[in-house]
């Protein structure tokens, strides 16, 4: 649970700073990482590019868990 909520926090405050609004960027990174199927009002296509790039890499980290992700970010798993 602490990296859920490390990468939440910290891609929240990415999305939140890159779209000059908390409500849309935290509701944004939560719907993302945690797969809820709860979009913004106006939907994600208002989102700036790189916040679009942002929630997506959550989506992958929400869907693949983060412990399998963390582990694929290790060196010592390519070295096998």
């Amino acid at each position: 649970m602490f990296f859920y909520f490390i990468i939440l926090g910290f891609t929240a405050l990415i999305v939140c700073t890159i779209e000059n609004d908390l409500a849309k960027g935290f509701m944004g990174v939560i719907n993302a990482i945690g797969n809820i199927g709860f979009a913004p009002t106006e939907g994600f296509a208002s989102f700036h590019p790189v916040s679009k790039l942002i929630l997506t890499l959550d989506m992958i980290i929400g869907r693949v868990e983060i412990i399998p992700f963390l582990v694929f970010l290790q060196p010592e798993f390519w070295k096998k």
